[in-house]
Order: structure tokens, then sequence, then C-alpha cells
């Protein structure tokens, strides 16, 4: 018998199957799946793919960029899903959300239309 796949976590880059987004995590809990970025939403998990995971290390750097984001109704989730980062120093959160696979390939492809 398999294992069961190991669901995301803060740092994984994910792309959302409906609408073949691809995501950067902020969190998963049980069959949820949410995203960094604005606007805040959910997802499920069955309806997303792992296509990057990241290292112990960045995922430890990304919960930290979480502790500075106080008013974002995520970080609570995050600190009490990961607990706080021990991590030296915050990243920047890469511009990953709104833009879809396919249109991304059309612009590095020289096209342009999206």
């Amino acid at each position: 018998m398999t294992e069961p796949a190991q669901p995301p976590r803060c740092g994984d880059h994910i792309i959302y199957r409906p609408t073949g987004e691809l995501w950067l995590t902020a969190f998963s809990e049980g069959e949820i799946v949410v995203p960094a970025g604005l606007p805040i939403r959910m997802a499920r998990v069955v309806d997303c793919d792992v296509i990057f995971r990241c290292s112990d290390h960045d995922h430890q750097r990304l919960v930290g960029v979480w502790e500075y984001a106080r008013e974002d109704i995520r970080t609570p989730i995050i600190q009490r899903l990961y607990g706080k980062s021990n991590a030296a120093a915050p990243m920047q959160l890469p511009n990953v959300g709104k833009k879809s696979v396919s249109g991304r390939r059309r612009r590095i492809a020289g096209a342009t239309s999206a």
C-alpha cells in the first residue's frame, strides 16, 4: 500500500487545477489549502497539485515573514500550525498568484496577449 501524498505546507508552490493558477501556499489544514497573496481564498487540497516543495530552510523563512503580517487573518493559523520561525532574516514573498500558467507560457514565448 502506498503512503498518502504529503499535503502542501507554507512555501510550497501549487497549481490550482480548475483555473490553472500557480499559487504559493500560506498553509493547508485538513482538506483545505490557502494561498498567500490577495484576495484571500481557499481551495480543496484535492483540486491542487504540488509542483515544487520548498526546502525546510525556505519554509522556516516564509513562516517568519508571516510573523510581520500582523493584520492578516492567516497569520495566527500559520503560527498555530508551524510555530514561530527560527530563521534569522525575513525574506520577501515571491509575486505568485493571479497569472495562470498557460498565460505565463504565452508571455515567455513572446506573444503580446496573455
